[in-house]
C-alpha cells in the first residue's frame, strides 16, 4: 500500500504530468500524427500556466479556508496534536541542528502554544515514511528538539510508527487512550487540514482544527509568475484533493 501511495504521489507531480504529455506528443510526432502537435501544445500551455501562481492559489484556497485559527483564550483545550511532516531527515547538512521544511510552522506554533498554556500536553505523531523505513522516525528528532527547549516528558508523547495521516490518527489514538475524548487542538498545514481533521474525527478524536503553514496570500497578485512556486503549489493541490477523495472512498473520513 505504501509503495502504491509513493508511486501515485510521484506521478501527481505537475512537472511529471507535463513531461508525460510532452513525451506522448513527441512519440506521436515521430509517427506523423496530428495528435502529436496537439499534445505538445497542451504540454507547453500547461507549463506556462503552472508558473502563473494566482491560478494555483485559487485552487488551493478552498482547502486552506475550510478552517480558521481558533480565536480567544484556548485554556479549555487539554493539549495539541501535531502531525509530522515539518522536520527533514538529517542528510549530512544538519550539523546537529533541526532541519525544518516548508511546514516548519507546525513546530514553531506548537512551541508557542505550549509556552503560553503550561497546562497543555502535546502528542507528536510522525514515523519514517520512506520505503523500507530505514531512516530515523521524525518523532525522535522532534523529541530531542522539544526536550532541548524545555518541554519535558511529562508534557509530551511521541508516536513513532505512523507513515500517513490515517496511521497518525489511529496510532496516536492508541497512545493517548481514553483521553482522546478531551478537547485537543489539531496542528497541521492549512491545506492538509480538511483531510487530517476528517480522519481524526472519524477515529474518535475530539479535535478542533488549528491550521498553520498557509501558502496562499489574502490578496492575489495577478502578475506573479514563478515556475518553482507554481509547481510546488500545484503539487499540494493535487496531493490534497486526490488524498481527500481517496480517504473518502476508503471510509477514513
Amino acid at each position: 500500500m505504501l509503495i502504491l501511495a509513493k508511486a501515485t504521489t510521484a506521478l501527481l507531480q505537475p512537472l511529471v504530468l507535463v513531461a508525460i504529455i510532452l513525451g506522448l506528443g513527441v512519440v506521436l510526432l515521430f509517427f506523423r500524427s496530428r495528435w502529436g502537435r496537439w499534445l505538445c501544445a497542451v504540454a507547453l500551455a500547461l507549463f506556462v500556466a503552472m508558473g502563473w501562481t494566482p491560478l494555483s492559489e485559487m485552487a488551493l484556497r478552498p482547502l486552506e479556508q475550510r478552517f480558521v485559527v481558533p480565536a480567544g483564550h484556548l485554556s479549555k483545550f487539554a493539549g495539541i496534536v501535531v502531525l509530522g511532516g515539518a522536520i527533514l531527515p538529517d542528510d549530512g547538512r544538519g550539523h546537529g541542528q533541526l532541519l525544518l521544511g516548508g511546514s516548519g510552522e507546525r513546530i514553531t506554533e506548537s512551541l508557542r502554544l505550549l509556552r503560553r498554556y503550561p497546562h497543555m500536553r502535546m502528542v507528536y505523531s510522525g514515523g519514517d515514511a520512506s520505503l523500507g523505513a530505514s531512516g530515523q522516525p521524525e518523532a525522535d528528532l522532534a523529541e530531542q528538539y522539544f526536550r532541548d527547549v524545555g518541554v519535558g516528558a511529562d508534557r509530551a508523547m511521541y508516536e513513532r510508527s505512523s507513515r500517513n495521516t490515517f496511521e497518525n490518527a489511529m496510532m496516536s489514538r492508541d497512545l493517548v487512550g481514553k483521553d482522546i475524548k478531551l478537547p485537543w487542538l489539531l496542528v497541521t498545514s492549512a491545506a492538509h487540514m480538511p483531510r487530517a481533521h476528517g480522519t481524526y474525527a472519524r477515529a474518535g478524536w475530539n479535535v478542533t482544527a488549528y491550521p498553520v503553514d498557509f501558502e496562499t496570500a489574502s490578496v492575489l497578485h495577478w502578475a506573479d509568475f514563478s515556475l518553482l512556486d507554481g509547481a510546488e503549489l500545484w503539487r499540494n493541490v493535487l496531493r490534497e484533493y486526490v488524498g481527500f477523495a481517496t480517504y473518502s472512498l476508503a471510509g477514513r473520513i
